[in-house]
């Protein structure tokens, strides 16, 4: 199980892994004794055993069921929420809400959140230091960007009327970054890299 988990640890830092975070991530490799290498194998393996629709949420489980903290399970409704831990995010922990009959293909969330008696850090968000809602607290939202798990993208105004960029995944966040401005409105940045589309 602890093999699992491993996957399943590896595979988050191969979804976040990118130019903004490579440093985060190579730091987290380091303390896990893992390399890039291992890193892409861990996320060919998840993507293996998640293939299926009907059978991706029980896999998902199975994967995590090694870093699931014990006795930390709670109700809501007819879902759960499961609470697990791992090494590269020592001040967070990974939440998963599912539902325990087994219905539905994927979770019904599954994020990052903050760690009981682990404070939010002053100053401005940085990447991996902060989680989703805590960021968006501290901005004006303006308007979601982009939505595709685990990716999830804004366009907000921080408190100096500038317009930012802010990227995460699994709820966590990955990047804050200036947005270019055309006639008094952000010019969004898509998710696959291309060319800026003018805000509407």
């Amino acid at each position: 199980m602890a093999e699992d988990s491993r996957i399943y640890e590896l595979w988050l830092l191969c979804a976040m892994h990118r130019r903004e975070t490579a440093p985060f991530v190579d730091a987290a490799l380091a303390r896990l004794g893992a390399t890039h290498a291992e890193m892409e194998q861990a996320a060919e393996r998840h993507r293996e055993l998640t293939a299926t629709f009907q059978g991706r949420l029980s896999a998902e489980l199975e994967l995590l069921s090694g870093a699931r903290i014990e006795g930390s399970r709670t109700e809501h409704g007819n879902l759960v929420v499961d609470r697990h831990r791992f090494a590269s995010w020592p001040e967070f922990e990974f939440e998963v809400e599912y539902d325990p009959a087994g219905h539905g293909w994927f979770p019904e969330r599954a994020e990052f959140v903050r760690a009981p008696g682990s404070a939010t850090p002053a100053g401005p968000p940085v990447p991996w230091a902060w989680s989703r809602d805590e960021t968006l607290a501290r901005y004006e939202v303006l308007r979601e960007i982009d939505h595709w798990y685990p990716y999830h993208s804004f366009a907000v105004r921080d408190g100096e009327g500038e317009y930012l960029f802010v990227s995460f995944s699994c709820g966590l966040l990955q990047e804050v970054a200036p947005l270019e401005v055309l006639d008094g409105e952000p010019i969004e940045r898509p998710r696959n890299g291309g060319a800026p589309s003018g805000g509407s």
